[in-house]
Formats: C-alpha cells, structure tokens, sequence
C-alpha cells in the first residue's frame, strides 16, 4: 500500500457519500441534500425542526434528536 492510497481511499468514499446524498435529495428536496450532502450546517439543521426527521435520517444523532417533534 502505497502513501497515497489511505488519501484516494478517503476521496472516493467522501464523493462516493455525496453522490449518494444527491441522489437522496430527489426523494426528500425539502432538506437540501444536493447542497450540504447532510453535513450538519444551520440550513439542514433548521430543515430538521421545520419538517421533522426523514427516513434517512439517523435518529441517535444529537442534532436530529434535538429537531424531532
């Protein structure tokens, strides 16, 4: 393995995860997903109080706990 390889490993997994998360978005827009790709920043967090959590949401998650009705 070379020095590179734990660095390529973390891009594709991050791109890969946010790829996914675009997907995702089709399915739930009200959270803007393709924007923030579910990093926790106050637009998705104020989404969470407004709406509630969705299906994808991980619902142990300090943040999705403090938002849920």
């Amino acid at each position: 393995m070379g020095v590179g390889d734990p660095a390529a490993a973390s891009i594709l997994a991050k791109t890969t995860r946010d790829r996914i998360m675009v997907g995702h978005h089709a399915k739930f827009p009200v959270y803007g997903f393709d924007r923030h790709k579910g990093y926790g920043c106050q637009s998705h967090m104020d989404a969470i109080r407004e709406h509630g959590a969705c299906a994808i949401h991980r619902k142990s998650f300090r943040g999705v706990k403090a938002g849920c009705p």
